[in-house]
């Protein structure tokens, strides 16, 4: 799959979607995960572990794309964010 690619997936009423995630570390020194999609229906969304931020703040999607990232060695930030582990 491409970012941007969707699927169907398990009869009619799911899709898999193809998009880019990625992890950085924001102007405000806490780090952003980012995703971004086709540019049309999913353009940009990040999320971030601090509940006192301008951003999305979701500690278990922050958690999970963390796991993801890590997984796939894109994580370049040690323990940061194991927190959410907790």
């Amino acid at each position: 799959m491409k970012p941007g690619d969707v699927r169907v997936f398990g009869g009619k009423k799911s899709i898999v979607a193809a998009f880019g995630i990625w992890a950085e570390r924001g102007k405000d020194g806490w780090i952003h995960i980012h995703m971004t999609g086709d540019g049309k229906n999913f353009v940009h969304v990040t999320v971030v572990n601090n509940p006192d931020s301008k951003y999305r703040y979701n500690k278990v999607l922050f958690r999970d794309l963390r796991k993801l990232l890590i997984f796939y060695r894109k994580w370049f930030f040690g323990d940061e964010g194991c927190e959410t582990e907790k």
